[in-house]
């Protein structure tokens, strides 16, 4: 879970960069970190509540939900460079 919720982020990371260029303070940082971030600790901290609670197959669907999510910016991720390289 760790490494798909890592990997969203970083896609995000990817797809927001310039968003975190452009931050003049480090409060500025803020909102973007929160807007990477986000979605992956709500999933994670959701995920974790519902183990502790001894809640397996909630726990199971925030796992697919979080899988679903990392591959749907994974492939948002693959169109959006072969734009890029298209455009190059």
């Amino acid at each position: 879970m760790h490494a798909a919720w890592s990997a969203a982020t970083a896609v995000l990371l990817w797809r927001r960069q310039e968003e975190v260029q452009n931050v003049d303070a480090w409060y500025g940082f803020a909102i973007p970190v929160l807007k990477i971030l986000g979605i992956s600790m709500i999933l994670h901290g959701l995920y974790d509540t519902l183990l502790k609670r001894d809640l397996g197959v909630p726990a199971l669907a925030v796992a697919v939900v979080s899988f679903v999510w990392f591959f749907w910016l994974y492939e948002w991720g693959q169109r959006r460079q072969a734009e890029l390289i298209a455009h190059a």
